[in-house]
């Protein structure tokens, strides 16, 4: 019996060939079109802090423009958190309009009442060559805890209750005292 070597070919079909050609264009373009709605639609975005020393205050008001939200932390300052998105512009452009103070806010006192503001309302939009920016900004006020939240327009400060402390008497007894009443004893 002779053996005989048999050759096999494979053949690959034009229209494979083809076919793979056409996925790959489609691939390209696709990859090509995200990144160019990713460059389309640019986003910047910074976040600001700030701090507001409010020792003295018993009662604070907010005109604030734009969203915040409030909350409490163990700090014994107004610790604001602006965070600022701009679409279809550049970092140069949200610096610009930061530098500015566009986005600041400060402590006011008109007619005894003291509020944080916003020094710009921020009514204009932004505008480029390219057209209008569309602009987002969040603030998050973190307050002490010593106040409380009546509204998202104001916050008070907790009045503050004589604490009793205990004392020993002369005869073994212990009694509790408040503050004016060991002070009134030591005279």
């Amino acid at each position: 019996m002779k053996k005989t070597k048999t050759k096999v070919l494979l053949v690959i079909h034009p229209y494979l060939t083809n076919i793979e050609q056409t996925h790959m264009k489609a691939y390209a373009i696709l990859v090509a079109c995200l990144l160019s709605f990713g460059v389309a639609n640019a986003q910047v975005e910074k976040i600001l802090h700030a701090t507001f020393n409010i020792d003295t205050l018993e009662t604070l008001s907010f005109d604030i423009a734009g969203e915040y939200h409030i909350e409490k932390w163990a700090g014994n300052m107004i610790l604001a958190e602006t965070v600022v998105k701009l679409y279809d512009a550049n970092s140069h452009i949200l610096d610009y309009f930061i530098k500015e103070g566009r986005y600041d806010l400060e402590l006011k006192m008109e007619n005894g009442i003291t509020s944080l503001v916003s020094k710009n309302n921020r009514s204009h939009p932004i505008k480029t060559s390219k057209g209008e920016c569309f602009e987002e900004t969040f603030i998050k006020l973190l307050i002490p805890e010593d106040f409380n939240i009546e509204n998202d327009k104001k916050i008070v400060r907790e009045s503050k209750e004589e604490e009793e402390v205990p004392t020993t008497s002369t005869d073994g007894n212990s009694q509790f005292e408040t503050p004016k009443e060991l002070n009134n004893n030591n005279r």
